[in-house]
């Protein structure tokens, strides 16, 4: 799943643009890290301010600028941001992953953080003025943009982040992805070669390319059990050898088997074998007598 079958996708531009409808925003589906050209972009409103100002080109540079430095830390933070931009007006970048992929970043707003007044008006006048535009045209276009309050766009902006933090499991539905036997293969090795430093969920489901709600879906469907059980079992099956065929103390053996606590390791050990560790040593020390 990359940029481009994710614009291309009907379902996903459906939704893309009920997103818009729903914010209020001017929002461009923007390649990684702006390699290449927008292909999908939402306009509210074709005569809008920075439409008319990004047929400057000096004031377009600067706009480009602007994003391309706030889309980079969002990507390096991975997560979204807003800022203001070189004209003084609201924008956002909010990053989409799949795992460890950077497919795309909705860019865009374009919103004035509060209501046209000429006070206002003044101010970004006077901020843009070097670009020699027609300032009765800007005029005219700075009093039809629309404007939000910080508290009204955090809520916004909000919806923005989620979307892109669940897209994995969005985009699976879409385009019906299924994953094959070997990536559950390549999983499997994977833990059994490190459950003893107790790899977390979040770890072990970019290892496989999915986010962690749908990591979870997906083990159990392949595995017929959800990860933490399954690393549990490993975890009590390397306590149960070494209980058997070691002197080492339990709390050394709890702690090298993946368990972060004696009192976890002595209940999930209870649960499963339906003895404390110290017993089950005791039976297997009197089967080999």
């Amino acid at each position: 799943m990359d940029y481009q079958s994710l614009v291309r996708a009907p379902k996903f531009m459906k939704f893309y643009h009920l997103m818009c409808k729903m914010t209020g925003l001017n929002l461009v589906l923007a390649p990684p890290l702006n390699n290449g050209r927008a292909l999908l972009e939402y306009k509210l409103d074709s005569g809008h301010l920075c439409s008319y100002m990004r047929n400057n080109y000096r004031f377009y540079q600067k706009c480009c600028e602007c994003d391309l430095r706030n889309s980079r830390e969002a990507v390096r933070d991975r997560k979204g941001r807003y800022y203001f931009c070189h004209a003084g007006l609201y924008d956002i970048a909010v990053p989409v992953f799949i795992g460890s992929n950077h497919v795309a970043t909705f860019m865009g707003g374009q919103i004035l953080s509060e209501p046209p007044d000429e006070e206002n008006y003044f101010e970004f006048q006077e901020r843009v003025r070097e670009y020699g535009f027609d300032f009765d045209r800007l005029r005219e276009l700075y009093f039809k943009t629309p404007s939000i309050s910080k508290d009204q766009l955090e809520p916004i902006f909000e919806l923005i982040q989620m979307f892109s933090e669940h897209f994995y499991e969005l985009g699976t539905r879409l385009f019906d992805n299924k994953t094959g036997n070997a990536d559950f293969d390549m999983i499997k090795e994977y833990i059994a070669c490190n459950f003893s430093s107790n790899p977390s969920l979040d770890e072990v489901a970019e290892k496989a390319g999915l986010s962690p709600n749908y990591f979870c879906k997906w083990f159990r469907d392949n595995s017929g059990t959800g990860y933490v059980e399954y690393k549990h079992r490993l975890c009590l099956e390397k306590a149960a050898r070494l209980l058997s065929d070691s002197d080492q103390d339990i709390s050394g053996i709890a702690f090298e088997s993946g368990f972060t606590s004696i009192s976890s390791f002595n209940r999930i050990f209870r649960q499963h074998y339906a003895c404390s560790p110290r017993q089950y040593r005791e039976k297997a020390s009197d089967s080999q007598t």
